[in-house]
């Protein structure tokens, strides 16, 4: 969420449109929570399909060079969609709170403020939900790494061995 916001009402708009700035507020809410769910099920489906590969390197007759790159890709495309979401929720809630400025009560800002000082009296080793999430493909990627890094030595130790 941004540190930053402009309260200052859209020209043209004035104090008797109450119910037009809270019903935009409530489909903006509406769609952050839309964009949530979207990212939370495509996690899952991009954890689903990491796990099937991984459990397929233990079947023999799969080749486990290709299955690392099919999970480095995997993993690469998981990370490039969840920085998308990161800015995608960003953005939409800097919208929604420059609404919510313009509403009596401002719910959203007040607990973004009482998050902040609880992250400040924790350890500098909290992360961010999205942040979290990254755990996963980017550990899957750098096995990956390693195990590609490995079959090339392999490749290279029967290339040059007499």
């Amino acid at each position: 969420m941004p540190e930053a916001i402009d309260p200052l009402p859209p020209p043209g708009l004035v104090a008797h449109d109450g119910a037009i700035i809270l019903g935009l507020f409530q489909t903006y809410v509406d769609t952050i929570t839309a964009l949530e769910s979207r990212r939370a099920q495509m996690s899952g489906v991009y954890a689903s399909i990491l796990g099937a590969i991984i459990a397929a390197t233990g079947l023999d007759k799969f080749d486990t060079t290709a299955l690392s790159v099919a999970a480095l890709f995997m993993s690469a495309v998981w990370l490039i969609n969840l920085a998308f979401f990161r800015t995608m929720a960003e953005v939409k809630w800097k919208t929604a709170l420059r609404i919510e400025a313009l509403l009596p009560i401002t719910p959203f800002s007040d607990e973004y403020v009482l998050l902040k000082q609880r992250r400040a009296l924790r350890s500098r080793l909290h992360l961010g939900f999205i942040a979290r999430e990254r755990i996963l493909p980017l550990v899957v990627l750098l096995m990956c790494l390693g195990l590609l890094g490995l079959d090339a030595l392999r490749y290279l130790q029967t290339v040059l061995t007499p």
